[in-house]
């Protein structure tokens, strides 16, 4: 288990214009990280599709990878303006930007090696204190189903994430905010650094005690 600092995440002006009109103007769901093989770039692309009807919902892709181009291509082929892509930012831009969606988005693919892990971005989303809506299998589905910090699809199945999105749209703003002070919740509970080294050393003070009681 990786455990990582708690941020503060808080609005600033540190956004570009096009990006806050976005976020202040539609209902924006956004994905951030690297766009390559593993993240099913195409599950994105496809839910995109079946969100056409939902001119109100943006998903917008904030990163770079081997599949960018791909992605970029196939989304103006497809006429979709219900996704943008805007390429990398400086790390200092990811807090107000992750602070502004509505949601934050995982995909992953269907590959048996990634039921083991929990990508690294589930917990920086969670950290964040933003509701995420992922399409992904194995351990990662199963923490985010047992924090209560989204909703969960199958992986590579786009209809389905479509669907998720469509639902979190639909839930009253109560119950958005519900869901994100239980994604920050569990972050401070499981990953935050200073709590875990306080476990660890609760643990081995325990371990110590009990060695020194048997070594009476």
């Amino acid at each position: 288990m990786n455990n990582i600092e708690e941020i503060e995440y808080e609005p600033s002006d540190l956004l570009p214009s096009y990006l806050e009109e976005y976020l202040e103007n539609y209902f924006s769901l956004v994905f951030a990280g690297n766009l390559g093989k593993a993240q099913s770039i195409e599950t994105l692309i496809g839910a995109a599709q079946q969100l056409i009807d939902f001119p109100k919902i943006r998903i917008i892709v904030v990163g770079s990878g081997s599949m960018l181009e791909w992605a970029k291509s196939e989304a103006q082929n497809r006429a979709l303006k219900n996704i943008v892509f805007t390429g990398s930012f400086p790390i200092e831009v990811m807090p107000p930007l992750f602070a502004k969606a509505k949601a934050l988005l995982v995909t992953l693919n269907s590959s048996e090696i990634f039921t083991y892990t929990i990508p690294s971005k589930v917990q920086a989303y969670m950290n964040a204190g933003r509701p995420i809506i992922a399409s992904i299998n194995g351990e990662a589905a199963r923490v985010i189903q047992e924090a209560q910090a989204g909703l969960i699809c199958p992986a590579e199945d786009h209809q389905a994430l479509a669907a998720k999105i469509i639902q979190f749209f639909n839930m009253s703003k109560c119950e958005r905010d519900i869901i994100a002070g239980n994604s920050k919740r569990y972050f401070l509970e499981n990953y935050e650094m200073q709590k875990q080294c306080e476990k660890l050393i609760e643990i081995l003070q325990k371990k110590i005690e009990i060695k020194r009681q048997t070594s009476k």
